[in-house]
């Protein structure tokens, strides 16, 4: 027998899957979801929870690549994970595009032909398990069990007081099921009345409240659940309309006093002209703890963070006091050429504030060509890597300055070149007086040449002695083996005149330098051919940074033939040398 695709399901049946579907809704934690009918090019709506924009009888186009479609063309549950879908009804949420996960099962009416579907949606990316499965199943077997009553109705079996029997039959069945899900479901089950009354729990709000089943049946809301109070909760409840529900977070008392966080998912039902309330209620006290946890860590880390933001604004402070303090100029530039960072000493050589140099490069200081000559010379260091020191000269506020400018690459945490560090030191003096120094140098080894003088150039702070030439001829000496230093000088002195040849106390020194004086003596030296010669020195003594004499530059001649004992001293040769 054939039953046609339009036979009508009486009003009560529409009613009792419309509480199935919100059942299942809750207890699966979904967003939305249907019953649908499967008709001759199009699908039907016969309950839906979670979308007011789908009304009962509402008809729809059938569309083959849509959800349903694919149930009813699989003829199994088909669970799709993070889908996008736009076609009513087949989305739950409106004909906008929507990200949904999807589970879905078929209905078959009593000869297998297809009937429709029931389906959940969840308005953002989630994997349905076992047990939401299951109860699907449950509430589809529900379904189909009232199918066949429908079915045997149309075959004229028993007629409408058998179909009422077998209903009543079937809703117990279907009671005794749902009374087995809400047994061993994971959350508290509570069900109460617009007052707040119990009407029925399931073991583990009994298990979780440390109450007997009786006595919590002799209770209300009021007595668990402790951050509202009567009233601000009959509120909520008056504001809900059946098909409607709510998560709100909250307390719970149990029997000894102790409380416990909860999420509590509520539902309004209208069962039996009466609106009713069914309540899920989660424990979250791990989370709500975990949550804790990670905030106390969230406090730590800002409080180390802080720590840390204090030591470095100390370092900083203290670095910017070194910089500050320092005589060169110290810069910092980006990868562009920009300077970062202008010490005081760049302020001062240049005339530039700092808050005016940042953020410029050194054609917006200096100009084209010295900033086109900056940054060719800034670009190879950024290329290869390397330190560069490099003479530069300079527009400053007192004039063209001459500066001994070293540049290094500046890395990142992660060893990436991001800009260049310099340090620039004025050497504009010592310039000067290097160039005066060769000049120095020039015309008295000119007046050497002329007067048979050989010259000698003494650092007194690395003991370092320079002799040209004829200074070598006049010692008797191989200028391939140099003279380097004061001792390997003194070697050749003669012994008696060592002390008086090389040794000037440091006070008379000062003096000298200070006045500009020049240095003499005449001293004796022992030939490596043994012959003994008078030699008449006279110096210029040069001061160093600290104040005090760091070179002497000086001369020396040979004054044996006019020196008085310089005929004696020949045949005193051999006896100085057999000493």
């Amino acid at each position: 027998m054939n039953v046609s695709p339009n036979a009508k399901v009486p009003e009560w049946m529409l009613e009792r899957w419309q509480a199935l579907l919100s059942s299942l809704i809750e207890l699966a934690a979904a967003d939305a979801g249907g019953i649908l009918r499967a008709g001759a090019g199009e699908a039907k709506v016969l309950c839906s929870v979670g979308n007011d924009d789908l009304r009962r009888e509402q008809a729809f186009p059938a569309h083959p690549g849509a959800f349903p479609a694919e149930v009813l063309k699989r003829a199994t549950v088909v669970e799709i994970l993070g889908a996008v879908q736009s076609s009513p009804p087949l989305d739950s949420f409106g004909g906008d595009q929507s990200t949904i996960s999807y589970l879905g099962m078929p209905i078959f009416w009593p000869d297998g032909s297809a009937f429709g579907v029931i389906d959940i949606y969840n308005r953002k990316a989630i994997r349905y398990s076992d047990a939401h499965r299951r109860l699907m199943i449950q509430f589809r077997d529900c379904i189909e069990e009232h199918l066949i009553l429908i079915w045997e109705y149309a075959a004229g079996h028993g007629g409408l007081s058998a179909l009422a029997r077998r209903s009543d039959e079937a809703l117990r069945v279907s009671e005794e099921r749902f009374r087995l899900l809400v047994e061993n479901a994971l959350d508290d089950f509570f069900l109460h009345d617009d007052k707040g009354r119990f009407l029925d729990v399931n073991q583990r709000a009994c298990k979780s409240l440390g109450y007997s089943r009786e006595e919590l049946l002799q209770m209300s809301v009021i007595d668990v659940s402790t951050d509202l109070t009567q009233a601000e909760k009959e509120t909520i409840w008056n504001r809900m309309q059946p098909g409607t529900a709510v998560t709100v977070y909250s307390h719970h008392r149990r029997k000894d006093g102790s409380t416990f966080p909860v999420e509590i998912r509520v539902s309004c039902h209208f069962i039996n002209g009466q609106k009713l309330f069914l309540g899920l209620v989660r424990d979250i006290t791990e989370r709500v703890e975990a949550e804790q946890a990670l905030q106390r860590l969230i406090a730590e880390r800002e409080q180390k963070v802080a720590e840390r933001t204090r030591q470095l604004r100390r370092t900083a402070g203290m670095l910017q006091a070194v910089m500050d303090d320092a005589s060169d100029a110290i810069f910092l530039k980006d990868i562009e050429g920009r300077f970062l960072l202008f010490n005081r000493a760049a302020e001062r050589i240049s005339g530039h504030q700092a808050c005016h140099v940042v953020g410029k490069t050194a054609t917006d200081l200096f100009g084209d060509e010295t900033g086109n000559k900056t940054r060719e010379l800034e670009a190879r260091i950024l290329e290869s890597g390397e330190v560069s020191t490099d003479e530069e000269t300079l527009p400053t506020a007192g004039g063209l300055r001459t500066f001994l400018v070293t540049r290094c690459p500046r890395r990142d945490e992660k060893g990436q070149i991001v800009g260049i560090i310099g340090i620039s030191r004025d050497i504009t003096d010592r310039k000067a007086t290097e160039t005066l120094l060769r000049s120095e140098r020039d015309r008295l080894t000119l007046a050497a040449e002329v007067g048979g003088l050989g010259v000698w150039d003494y650092n007194i702070d690395t003991d370092t002695l320079y002799c040209d030439p004829r200074w070598y001829r006049i010692m008797g000496r191989d200028p391939n083996v140099p003279v380097t230093s004061l001792e390997d000088f003194k070697r050749q002195v003669h012994p008696d005149d060592v002390a008086h040849a090389t040794s000037l106390e440091l006070t008379a020194l000062k003096e000298l330098a200070a006045g500009n004086r020049q240095h003499g003596n005449i001293f004796r030296i022992v030939r490596p051919d043994r012959q003994i010669r008078w030699l008449r020195s006279t110096a210029c003594l040069i001061e160093g940074e600290a104040g005090a004499p760091s070179r002497a530059l000086g001369v020396i001649m040979d004054v044996t033939e006019t020196h008085p004992q310089g005929g004696a001293d020949k045949s005193l040769a051999h006896a100085v040398i057999a000493r």
